[in-house]
């Protein structure tokens, strides 16, 4: 056997075997600087999303919503709970409980059936007025006041100045109720 070919050949490879562990390495610090850049990202990020009625831009993120989100959902929740007919009754509450927490869902599925029965036994349909609503997006709460007017058979009922105040979570992306509370003109939950 030659020496020097055998030396030849063995520089060659120790070269390459170089060449790769230096392409190995590159690609590994590629990866954990990719990998550092993803953690830093990570949560930051903000997500468009889009209510069923828009009228003006928001964001939401992975922990928070803007007070823009929580004012456009609070008006389409409370209209899919306050402008009803009794013909229309089941598919708004239904609709509406799509968007209720799961602690909530089983006492307000009952209290909207309820309601459902009512509304359809008495011939009431209802139709609310949004005046005003007050977001607080730190402690994800709404105030909304408005007026409500009942309309029983033909007999059409005076507005009543109604304030409600709904609680959210935010929940892997999605936007639920948690509380849905009648306050009376004070402020103060009503429990009548």
């Amino acid at each position: 056997m030659d020496y020097r070919l055998l030396k030849t050949r063995l520089h060659d490879l120790v070269i390459h075997r170089n060449g790769y562990l230096m392409l190995a390495g590159a690609s590994m610090l590629m990866n954990l600087l990719l990998m550092i850049t993803v953690m830093l990202l990570l949560g930051r990020e903000k997500i468009v999303m889009i209510p069923p009625r828009v009228s003006q831009t928001f964001w939401v993120n992975s922990s928070q919503v803007s007070p823009e989100y929580l004012s456009e959902m609070t008006q389409f929740l409370v209209g899919l709970r306050l402008n009803v007919t009794p013909g229309n009754a089941a598919m708004q509450h239904e609709l509406l409980l799509r968007y209720v927490d799961s602690k909530l869902y089983g006492e307000l599925r009952r209290q909207l059936a309820l309601e459902t029965e009512r509304m359809s036994k008495e011939h009431i349909a209802l139709a609310f007025y949004v005046s005003d609503i007050k977001v607080d997006s730190k402690r994800m709460i709404s105030h909304v006041t408005g007026d409500l007017v009942a309309t029983i058979g033909t007999d059409v009922q005076p507005a009543k100045r109604i304030n409600d105040e709904l609680h959210f979570t935010w929940n892997n992306g999605r936007l639920l109720v948690n509380a849905f509370k009648k306050l009376d003109d004070s402020g103060k939950e009503n429990h009548v």
